[in-house]
């Protein structure tokens, strides 16, 4: 199951990447469910692209940890 807060972060993206292609047009809020998917899917992929990568260290998720 996914997370609220992972949604919200997909929308906010998807938003994000729609209203930076064109600045001028319609606001993402009046925009239909049609328009709307391909922007959620690639922000989708964008945020899992994202989570793949390794920290610079090689170990994933270790810029988390404390460092002494």
């Amino acid at each position: 199951m996914v997370e609220p807060q992972a949604g919200r972060s997909v929308e906010e993206l998807a938003q994000a990447l729609y209203e930076a292609s064109d600045p001028a047009g319609p606001p993402w809020a009046k925009r239909g469910r049609v328009v709307r998917e391909p922007w959620l899917q690639a922000a989708r992929e964008r945020i899992a692209r994202s989570d793949d990568r390794p920290e610079p260290d090689g170990e994933v998720g270790s810029s988390a940890r404390a460092r002494p």
